[in-house]
């Protein structure tokens, strides 16, 4: 901070007062840099405190707040149309010169075992295997 002038010494010429208000000038640039610092530090705090904002705008909120009316904004342009991953007219065979196996699986039929000692006295425990 500059330390003020003292207006009874200070002789009136235009020197003196262009150097009182270019001093006046760096304090408000000064003055200003600190609140934005200030906000800025702020505005951290209550992020690292709150977490960031989730609100946001879209476009018609945005046309409620400035006042235009909804029907003058642009229409969205129509995105080309991409063929669909299933679609019959895409070749999805393998390449020729790719090594085939062909390899068969049958399906487990579950054991049925009854317990040692009676086997009367204890109904069967079935296994599955999957």
């Amino acid at each position: 901070m500059t330390t003020p002038i003292n207006d009874s010494t200070t002789p009136h010429t235009v020197e003196g007062l262009l150097r009182v208000v270019e001093e006046r000038d760096a304090e408000v640039v000064l003055l200003k840099l600190m609140v934005d610092k200030l906000k800025l530090q702020l505005l951290r705090s209550l992020r690292a405190r709150f977490g960031s904002s989730s609100e946001q705008l879209d476009d018609p909120q945005i046309a409620l707040l400035e006042g235009e009316p909804l029907y003058e904004h642009a229409l969205p342009i129509a995105v080309a149309a991409v063929a669909a991953a299933n679609a019959p007219a895409i070749d999805r065979k393998l390449p020729a010169h790719l090594p085939r196996e062909t390899q068969v699986y049958q399906k487990r039929v579950p054991i049925t075992m009854t317990p040692m000692g009676n086997p009367a006295a204890a109904p069967p425990v079935v296994v599955a295997f999957a």
